[in-house]
């Protein structure tokens, strides 16, 4: 039930700004997180499916990066951080996209067992 929840907060950002301002910077290891979740533009769930349409834009990771988290860094170092950084959003979006498979399978296989008084369409 909570991988359920995480289909619902797709679109949710998942992270607040005022937050992260008032509770410090972002560690690295929370940057692909971050940006999996921000780079959601749809998310629409039906009894036909779940269809989700991210869009992980290097230069719009680059361009907050430098805005907000990577200002007082030297350019080698930043170049050097936002690639680490591109590269383990691309890895989180590959886990993500099979954990989300896995437990959109698992939920169907399952759901008689989960709801037992439910009924459930039939184009299931």
């Amino acid at each position: 039930m909570i991988g359920r929840g995480d289909f619902c907060d797709m679109d949710n950002n998942g992270f607040s700004g005022d937050g992260i301002k008032v509770f410090g910077n972002l560690g690295e290891e929370n940057f692909a997180h971050y940006f999996k979740h921000k780079s959601v533009e749809t998310l629409h769930i039906s009894w036909d499916g779940i269809v989700v349409v991210a869009n992980l834009c290097y230069d719009m990771i680059q361009r907050e990066c430098q805005e907000n988290w990577l200002t007082p860094m030297e350019k080698a170092e930043r170049d050097f951080a936002l690639k680490n950084i591109f590269q383990n959003a691309v890895k989180e979006h590959i886990k993500w996209k099979s954990w989300l498979e896995q437990e959109d399978t698992a939920g169907k296989m399952h759901s008689r067992e989960l709801f037992p008084e439910k009924k459930f369409d039939p184009r299931s």
